[in-house]
């Protein structure tokens, strides 16, 4: 930012990450409930070891009610955040998609 403010273009970064792509993904509910089910330290040990370059960080426990949350927006619910790193943007999608068939989230939906 520096170089910016003093009018000089900046060095890009230099790329030594393992992946040339990174996103965060926000695992989202649309219906209120009561959480039932989270995934263990086990099930997401080994999604992040079967999917390379991921990391998921739940942010929500069996017993919760999903309206307890904080700093949600006014729609949804927020399960957790998936973190992926891929090859090109088609592999992140591909990553997540896959990340979301192996995690196990349970809602009981309001009645």
């Amino acid at each position: 930012m520096l170089l910016i403010a003093l009018g000089r273009k900046p060095d890009p970064l230099g790329r030594h990450g393992q992946f040339n792509y990174a996103a965060k993904f926000m695992h989202r509910t649309f219906e209120p409930g009561k959480v039932v089910k989270v995934p263990s330290r086990e099930e997401i040990a080994s999604i992040a070891r079967e999917i390379p370059g991921t990391i998921i960080n739940p942010h929500v426990r069996e017993g919760q009610q999903l309206s307890e949350l904080q700093m949600q927006d006014s729609y949804s619910y927020e399960l957790a955040d998936i973190f992926i790193g891929a090859d090109d943007r088609y592999g992140l999608v591909e990553k997540y998609h896959r990340v979301l068939e192996k995690i196990s989230f349970s809602i009981e939906r309001e009645a």
